[in-house]
């Protein structure tokens, strides 16, 4: 279980970042971005390798921003349905506006989890072993994660020869 993984994990409901955004850390750090159903339970993935009972959406980094910084550009890029957030561009690419010919996502709410880093260099390393840790699990990456960070991957998990 990735999220479950989160060391002192905290969260918000996307609902809620308006109002409550100060809530967010601006440390660095690594946020993972989960969908909910109507009753605000996971909604569940298939994947390749199993489902993905989480409801996983991205993985991902603050970078040099701090988490509050890096969180409310989803927020607003989610909002405006522009910007700069690859996961965002992904997302309506891929559900709001189908562009390519996908399933829409049925989505109520959405919950971002986030793990506070001592630095931006340690908070990356964190987003490698969240992305490692879910492609061995569902031999996938999250649906709007659109790159492995392969070379980062390999330095954990070397390839056998």
């Amino acid at each position: 279980m990735i999220v479950r993984s989160l060391v002192n994990p905290k969260s918000i409901l996307y609902s809620d970042i308006e109002t409550d955004y100060k809530l967010i850390d601006e440390k660095p750090g690594v946020y993972i971005v989960t969908c909910l159903s109507e009753d605000l339970s996971p909604i569940v993935f298939r994947r390749l390798g199993e489902d993905d009972r989480e409801g996983i959406l991205y993985i991902g980094t603050s970078g040099n921003r701090g988490l509050q910084g890096r969180i409310c550009d989803f927020y607003d890029d989610m909002k405006t349905g522009k910007g700069h957030h690859s996961g965002v561009w992904t997302f309506y690419l891929n559900f709001e506006n189908n562009k390519t010919g996908g399933k829409p996502l049925d989505k109520h709410d959405i919950k971002i989890w986030w793990e506070c880093a001592n630095d931006p260099e340690r908070a990356d390393e964190r987003e490698t072993e969240l992305l490692l840790n879910y492609n061995l699990e569902f031999q996938d990456n999250p649906p709007l994660n659109t790159s492995r960070k392969r070379g980062k991957m390999e330095k954990i998990y070397p390839q056998s020869d």
